[in-house]
């Protein structure tokens, strides 16, 4: 039998450190049928910064039947209309032009996410059960599996979204019996017939559900210790939801039509203090905000929501600080302020509603603190 160990040289994504050992080995258990081996990264392609760490898979003595041959893989990344993350399959890039300054993104906020992760649960997420909300084609579970975690569980709405995923974990020839990924709706499954799961990541999903506080109650049920939540904010002080219908054409977004709620910051930690969770922000301390401003306007944030209080100190340093997190959200509410003063001096005067001679009321603008959308 052959285990393979993938030994990264670092581990930029999600803050690991280099190591001083890297090379070739093997271990002869004396039968000449099992050994170690150790790749060098920098004589291997370079992997995805989403699943870069120290990975361990059988190679012989498992079922490799559902991995996909290198050959295939190229027709395989073509077979998809579209993908929204993008991923180094074995040399082999999907999509097979890139995504640019998207690409920059993704990184950032896989650090983002997973470094407090990583930090909270001493280096690794062994032994931890992961459930993907909004999973899309796998790349954060595929961040879960590369700390090690035991099982990943990604849902998604769009059946696309899941094959992609299955074909992401096969090509990284992850063994099938680390994850799962199944098509269905948030808001149609019973999340307590899947649990539990230590670790819940809601990234990129909140603000796209018409229920959200229903959601992070029906996840408490299951989560023992952390979900983490990424999501668009809406700048406005309180506790506050903004509804607004978004239609399933666009595959970023409810994959059917409905109304949904943009959440202010306030309203998130209200929402999760509600479930039982102790909750703080954390600061996004990116090292290139290109396609991402955003995150540095205030526009959007992860939260770390835990059931252990311990586990929220252990994070203090990834913690926001709240008077950095209130001059984002005045410098976006300001953004905000001018742009509804530039529409509104482009827009002509109209007649009084009172109708008396030579009174005029100016029309409202459409861009307003109430109608804001990110």
């Amino acid at each position: 039998m052959l285990i393979e160990v993938e030994m990264e040289a670092a581990c930029p994504a999600f803050g690991g450190s280099n190591h001083e050992e890297i090379g070739h080995a093997a271990a002869d258990h004396g039968s000449g049928e099992s050994y170690l081996r150790l790749r060098d990264p920098r004589t291997s392609p370079t992997p995805d910064s989403a699943t870069q760490g120290c990975s361990v898979r059988a190679v012989n003595g498992a079922s490799r039947d559902h991995f996909v041959p290198t050959d295939e893989i190229d027709a395989q990344i073509a077979r998809f209309p579209s993908w929204h993350y993008e991923f180094d399959l074995r040399g082999h890039r999907a999509p097979k032009d890139g995504l640019g300054a998207n690409r920059n993104r993704q990184e950032q906020r896989a650090r983002y996410v997973f470094e407090p992760l990583r930090r909270a649960f001493g280096g690794s997420l062994s032994g931890k059960r992961v459930l993907d909300l909004g999973c899309n084609a796998g790349y954060f579970a595929l961040g879960a599996v590369s700390l090690g975690c035991d099982f990943v569980l990604g849902l998604d709405a769009r059946q696309f979204h899941v094959e992609q995923a299955n074909f992401v974990f096969a090509a990284k020839e992850i063994e099938r019996s680390r994850y799962r990924f199944k098509a269905q709706d948030v808001d149609d499954i019973d999340i307590g017939s899947e649990g539990p799961f230590e670790i819940v990541l809601c990234l990129g999903l909140l603000y796209h559900v018409s229920d959200p506080a229903g959601l992070v109650e029906r996840i408490a049920r299951i989560n023992p210790q952390v979900l983490v939540v990424d999501t668009t904010l809406l700048p406005l002080p309180g506790s506050v939801l903004q509804l607004r219908r978004e239609q399933p054409d666009d595959p970023r977004f409810a994959a059917r039509e409905q109304f949904v709620a943009i959440p202010t910051r306030r309203a998130v930690e209200s929402i999760a203090e509600a479930a039982g969770y102790s909750v703080a922000a954390l600061a996004p301390r990116f090292s290139d905000y290109q396609a991402a401003e955003d995150y540095r306007a205030g526009r959007r944030r992860a939260f770390f929501c835990t059931k252990e209080p311990r586990l929220l100190e252990s994070v203090e340093e990834h913690v926001e600080d709240t008077s950095a997190a209130r001059t984002a959200w005045t410098s976006a509410r300001w953004g905000l302020h001018l742009a509804g003063e530039a529409l509104r001096a482009r827009t002509p005067r109209r007649p009084g509603l009172t109708g008396q001679p030579g009174t005029e009321a100016r029309s409202r603008s459409s861009i307003s603190p109430t109608s804001w959308r990110p």
